[in-house]
This record gives C-alpha cells, sequence and structure tokens, in this order.
C-alpha cells in the first residue's frame, strides 16, 4: 500500500534525525480524510471482489462504489492486487493469532475437545472471508506478486503450527511435514465445503478436521467420534 502522500518515503542522509514538525489542524484533516478514502475503498473492493471474483473485478466500479475518482484510487494502491491484499489483512493476522493460540496437542479426551475448539475457530475465521479469499486464490496464478505473499504468509503459519506439533507428545513424525498436511487439508476442506464441492454440514466439517489430524498425530482415537463419522461425498 503506498503511503499517504503516494510517493516512497526518502531515507535519511545521516546525522542525527531532526524532530518531525508539529501537525497543524489542516494537516491532520487532511491525513483523516485519507484513512476514510483508503476505509471507502477497501470497503468497495470487497464487496467487489466477493462479487465478481478476482479477474472480473474493475477498479472503475470500487471508485465508483466508495465515491471516489479513479486517479485517487492510484493515490493509495498501486493495483487491485495491491488492493486485495489490504482487504485480507484483518485475515491474515487473526489467522496467525489462531495458529498461535492452539495448545500442545494430546492423545486425551481433554486434548480431542481443545483441538475441536481451535478448530472450529478457524473454521469460523476462513467462512467469514471465503468469498475474498477464493478471489485472492484465483489471482496467484496470473500474480507472481500476490503468489509470493501468499507463499510468505502460509511459511509462518506452517512455522507456528510446527512449533506446537514439536511441543506435543507426538512420536515419529517431522513437525514442519505434519503441520504443512494439517494446515493445507483444513484450508482445501474449507474451501472445498464454502464452495459447495465438499457435502456435510458444518458440524460435521468440524468433527472430521478435528478427527483427522488427532488420528494423524495420535494414531486410531478410542476418545472421538470415529467409529460413528458422518458420511461426506462430492458434490455431484
Amino acid at each position: 500500500m503506498r503511503s499517504e502522500s503516494g510517493a516512497p518515503g526518502r531515507p535519511p542522509t545521516g546525522g542525527s534525525t531532526p524532530a518531525d514538525p508539529p501537525v497543524t489542524g489542516r494537516e491532520r484533516a487532511t491525513r483523516d480524510r485519507g484513512r476514510r478514502t483508503v476505509a471507502r475503498l477497501i470497503e468497495a473492493g470487497v464487496e467487489e471482489f466477493s462479487s465478481h471474483g478476482y479477474h472480473n473485478a474493475r477498479i472503475a466500479r470500487i471508485t465508483k462504489r466508495a465515491g471516489c475518482s479513479y486517479g485517487t484510487f492510484y493515490l493509495y494502491f498501486e493495483d487491485k492486487d495491491d488492493l486485495i491484499w489490504e482487504a485480507l489483512v484483518p485475515y491474515w493476522k487473526e489467522n496467525l493469532a489462531l495458529m498461535r493460540s492452539l495448545c500442545p496437542l494430546e492423545p486425551t479426551a481433554a486434548g480431542r475437545a481443545a483441538l475441536e475448539a481451535w478448530v472450529r475457530q478457524v473454521c469460523d475465521l476462513y467462512l467469514r472471508y471465503e468469498a475474498l479469499l477464493r478471489a485472492c486464490n484465483e489471482a496467484y496464478g496470473t500474480s507472481p506478486k500476490l503468489a509470493q505473499r501468499g507463499v510468505d504468509e502460509l511459511s509462518g503459519y506452517i512455522h507456528v503450527l510446527a512449533d506446537r506439533i514439536h511441543e506435543s507428545d507426538v512420536v515419529g513424525l517431522d513437525p514442519n511435514t505434519a503441520a504443512l498436511v494439517i494446515y493445507a487439508t483444513l484450508e482445501g476442506a474449507n474451501y472445498m465445503y464454502a464452495s459447495g464441492t465438499l457435502v456435510a454440514n458444518y458440524r460435521e466439517l468440524v468433527s472430521l478436521h478435528t478427527e483427522f489430524i488427532h488420528q494423524s498425530l495420535f494414531g486410531v482415537s478410542t476418545t472421538g467420534p470415529s467409529n460413528n463419522a458422518p458420511e461426506v461425498r462430492a458434490a455431484g
């Protein structure tokens, strides 16, 4: 995202850094207007990407929704890649916080219950942002910049999950590999559920996620509903 002036900051030239001059009332009002404009553009972008996907999204419609000019858009964003990423910043932050909130896993009924509560939060978050995430996934195939950003975010999640698995009583599994498989399965199944490809109700989605992770880490469990797992089939 660009600075409020639309230009990159000037690097220091050495010596002591002078104190910033006091902000005048007019400058403060301009900055406040800039923040409100950015918020309107992001809100309009969410609507546009959610309704039309990434490839069919149009900056002209976004600026019209936001009530600003076409040129104003480029004061704050480089392109629609920049906008969709900025719109997803709350998701990236919340998702990373969720990865960090996972307690060390345990092969017990209490451990499974704690895991299920965490899985439910992960699913809830994904489904709140699923339309925007689907549009972002479309962009990965044609935007190397967005694809690299996505890889960087994924690496952060995997690193945190691997640490949690390492702290758990898990034997015979590489934590990084296990973390990658668990996260990919969570994201893939959530995507299929949201798009209607996976036919299941929400309770089944959370239960199957939980059972898959718990059994993958600790073997076949007698503490969960594995003997009565719901039947899930592909649509069509």
